[in-house]
This record gives C-alpha cells, structure tokens and sequence, in this order.
C-alpha cells in the first residue's frame, strides 16, 4: 500500500478503481496514401461518425433531452452530404490524406454556412465543425476516454480544463484527484456539484490506471491497494451518507423558512441539463445559475442560437415552472475556447472576459439573448449578466437586450423575460449598487469573484489560497451594502458562490435580509434543513 497526501477539494471518501487519463497526443496527421485507399478510409470513418451519433440520439431521448437528440441527428444526416463528401473527394483526389481533406471542408463549409443570412443555414455551420472534428477523431484513431468510460473509477489527472470536466460522465465518478487545482478549480466545482470527494496536489501517475484505490477528503489521503480497515472505512461512510440522505429526502417538498417565520429561497447552480434535472429532482425552489459558457466549451464552434434555444427551453420545462436564471456568456480568464481567438493577455481575469467579451462581438452575443428569449415563452426564464463593473455596462447591455427582443418581434417570434438581473462579483458593483439596482429585478452575489477582485487574490493560484478568505469583513461589508441597496429599490438579493452553502454564515445572510441562496445541487437540502433548524 502506498500513501500520498493532498488537499481536499470536495468533502467526502470514496474507494474504487482508478482511471488515469491523459489528453491524445495530437502532434501531427497521418502520411496520405493512395487515393482510392485514402477514400476508402473516409468512407468507413463517414459509417462510423454516422453511427455514432445515430446512437448518442438514441441515447439523448432516453435520457429525456430532446434538444441533444436532435442535434446528433443532424449530424448524422450532414456526414453524408454529398456537397461536403464531394470537396472531401476532391481533396483526397488532389493528395490530401482522408483526415486532412475532412478538417478542410469542414472548415470551409463551416465558413460558408456561418456567412449566410437564412437562420436555419446560418445554424448549420458548427454542426459541419462539429463532424469534421468527429470524422479526424475516428481516422486518427483517436478515443475520447472520458466520454467512453462506462464503470464507477476515482479519476485521476494532472489537471481538467473546463472542456474536459464538461466531458465526464457524472454517474460514473466515485472521486477526483489531480496533480494541479485549487478550491476553485473547475475540478473542485464539478466535485462538489456532483457531490463526491476531490483532492489536488497528488502526484498522479499512469500506472495508477486499473489499480484499486482510495480517497479520503478528510484527512487529505490518497492510497492505492487500500487494506481491509480502510476499505471498511469507506463502506461505513458510504452507508452514513445513504442514511442521511434518505432523511434530507424527506424535505424536498417543504418550504424554506425559519422557525419564527423568515423566509429564504433555496435555489440550485446547473452546468448543464442533467444538473437542472437533478435540481428539479432534489426539491430546489429554481435553477439560480445557469452556467451557459458550458455550451460553447463542449465543442469545437460557438453554438448556433437553435442549439442554445433547444437546450434552454428544455432546461426551462425541466423546472416545471420554477424559475430559471440564465447567466449570459462568462468566457475568458480561466475559460478559453480556441475557436474565438481571443487575445493572450498578462492579467486575463482582468482583461476580456464575460459581458466585456460579449460587448467585443456582439453578433455572438445576440445569438444567445435570442435563445435565451425565446426559452422564456416557455416558463420563467431570468437573464443574467455577469461580470457587470459600473452603470455604462449595464445600459449597453439592456440595450442589446432590447435589441434582440426586437429582432424577434419583427421576425414574429414568441418570446417571454421573467426579470432581468446582474451578477454583483465586482467591489464596483458593490459600491454602486444603489444606482444599478434601479434599472435591475434582482441581484445575484457572485462571491467566488467578489471575494478574489476585493482581496487582490487570484482565485486559481494555489500561491495565495489564503489570500481567498470570504468570511474577511471587506467582502462581508460588500454583500451587506448590496442587500441593502436592493431592498431599498424594492428588488431582492441572492447570493451564488461557494459562500451561499456555508452554514456558518447562514444565520448572518439571514439577518442581512437575503432572499435566495443558491447551491449545488447535492447542498440543497442539507442547507433547507440548516434553514428549518433555525
């Protein structure tokens, strides 16, 4: 038996097989052969591809996501196209080797179809994308080992970038552990989503891979060939949980209020539609934060504004009428999609991130309001802007708000808008949230940033995680003033981050007035009998 020590990210043990994944190695595309054998490879790729996503449909309706469905049969339909066959054909013809000549159309039919002015073949483009990707994975030999795992494994890595964690199939996660991350790693919020224990700062290593382990988040341990007493450990914490489980089980249906009457919402953070189903499912009061930069991690174009509709209006009609608050785009800093081309920057978490990014390309962020509009003839649907640092940016993006519900106006399209709200995560916000909140319906806390810009602190530097400390009375103040100046504009107040599941505050955003706190889905019920026990 060996021992390694780390730092919990995720509370909890678990104990099972491990998996240890790496990224493929991608340094360069097989030597072109003969034509007609170059073809021939094409077209057996073009059957497989097909297959697949024929099956990921199957699969998608099964699980009762109707939005995915319909996507992966679109893919299998564009895969025997026969104007993207054909350029593939001339390609090859030419001496291109099958995966090359495939990545080339599918770059240039994607170009083409991003250029047009219908709606419907405008949305086409990042499905060509989408399978060109698909059809170099499968001539490459490549394997998405992520995707493909089909047994429970504690998944061990030197590090999960956000495109990655998107990729996990949740239901077979026991645990994480990886070489790199801090608290607020997309690892450590992924863990905790799903509610199963994580530890950073093992050296993790290949043979680890097949090898019984286990992890214990309390003490910070990670062993491989765990003896008899710990593995019966892991079994009396595995049926302690269970245990208390099925007693939080019981509050799923009870409304959140002290026992002297004060009433606090208890909403749920999503990332994806599995999320908001499991929210649905453990009696959250609404979907507080819907991570929506998750669509354009997973893949490699932007999502066309029908693709996003799809997927929020699903989620819309999961919530059955409970409200569901859509975050607008939040990509830069520590979240990097190639395929925008965004700048390299000294200080990202500084530079042309979330609304700042919206604003630099305004036609992506149009696509999304559209599909974030049209979700809300479907239930009620909030819009949140995230990242919002004085009144300026606010009017710009009300303004592109308007602007595409006129859009959809003149199109003669159904739309709804529950309320319109910002993230305060900037001490500028704070500060200025007397004046912002007369043109808002809510503000949502996002302390995970407001903590990091009030303390000068970067959130994913492991060099200053005690630097992050939420509770410091600065960040406190902030939270106060923003309540406050809320409740006097006669709008309420929320807070997301990691410091909305912390009980030892609870009774303090209590007495602030804090209307709604919204968590992972596994907090949910603990924090609602936190509540009741008040």
């Amino acid at each position: 038996m060996k021992q390694w020590q780390g730092q919990a990210l995720a509370p909890g043990i678990a104990a099972g097989e491990v998996f240890f994944y790496r990224r493929p190695d991608r340094t360069g595309l097989p030597t072109a052969q003969e034509p007609g054998e170059e073809w021939a490879r094409f077209e057996r790729a073009a059957a497989t591809v097909r297959e697949q996503r024929l099956a990921l449909a199957q699969k998608a309706r099964e699980e009762a996501d109707p939005a995915a469905a319909e996507i992966f049969e679109i893919h299998a339909m564009l895969v025997e196209d026969e104007d993207f066959q054909e350029q593939v054909h001339e390609a090859v013809l030419a001496g291109a080797g099958a995966a090359e000549a495939a990545a080339r159309a599918g770059k240039e039919f994607s170009e083409q179809f991003a250029a047009m002015d219908d709606e419907y073949f405008r949305q086409r483009a990042v499905d060509f994308a989408d399978i060109a990707d698909a059809l170099c994975a499968v001539l490459n030999h490549e394997e998405d080992r992520l995707a493909a795992l089909d047994r429970p494994v504690i998944l061990a890595a030197e590090e999960l970038t956000p495109s990655e964690t998107i990729r996990v199939p949740r239901r077979f996660i026991l645990g994480f552990i990886t070489q790199l991350g801090s608290q607020n790693s997309h690892t450590a919020i992924l863990a905790r989503t799903l509610g199963v224990p994580a530890l950073s700062g093992v050296p993790v290593e290949p043979g680890w891979n097949g090898r019984p382990g286990m992890l214990d988040a309390g003490t910070g341990a990670f062993c491989l060939e765990p003896d008899e007493a710990q593995l019966e450990r892991a079994r009396q914490f595995a049926e302690q949980a269970k245990r208390e489980q099925c007693e939080l089980e019981r509050l799923k249906d009870r409304e959140t209020r002290t026992g002297d009457g004060r009433k606090i919402q208890i909403f749920a953070n999503a990332a994806s539609l599995e999320d908001v189903c499991n929210a649905a499912e453990s009696g959250a009061e609404g979907i507080g934060l819907f991570r929506t930069e998750f669509l354009y991690l997973a893949g490699g174009a932007a999502p066309t504004e029908e693709e996003q509709f799809l997927v929020y209006k699903s989620a819309v009609q999961a919530m059955g009428g409970r409200p569901v608050v859509l975050r607008t785009l939040d990509i830069g800093a520590d979240k990097q999609v190639d395929y925008l081309d965004l700048p390299r920057e000294e200080n990202p978490a500084m530079g042309l991130r979330a609304i700042r990014l919206c604003f630099a390309r305004p036609g992506l962020f149009l696509d999304q309001l559209r599909a974030m509009l049209r979700a809300g003839a479907f239930g009620p649907v909030r819009i949140m802007f995230p990242m919002i640092a004085s009144e300026q940016e606010l009017d710009r993006a009300l303004e592109l708000l308007e602007q595409a519900k006129e859009q959809l106006r003149s199109a003669g399209t159904a739309f709804g808008l529950d309320q319109v709200g910002i993230m305060v995560e900037t001490p500028a916000a704070a500060v200025m949230s007397d004046v912002l909140a007369k043109k808002v319906d809510f503000f949502s806390i996002g302390t995970n940033d407001l903590t990091q810009y009030t303390l000068a602190a970067d959130r994913q530097n492991p060099a200053v995680t005690a630097g992050m400390d939420p509770h410091d009375p600065a960040v406190l103040r902030l939270i106060r003033r923003t309540v406050e100046n809320a409740h006097n504009s006669g709008i309420w107040a929320g807070i997301c981050g990691e410091l909305g599941a912390d009980t030892a505050l609870l009774p303090l955003f209590l007495e602030m007035g804090v209307d709604e706190l919204s968590v992972t889905v596994p907090r949910v019920l603990p924090l609602r009998k936190a509540v009741l026990e008040m």
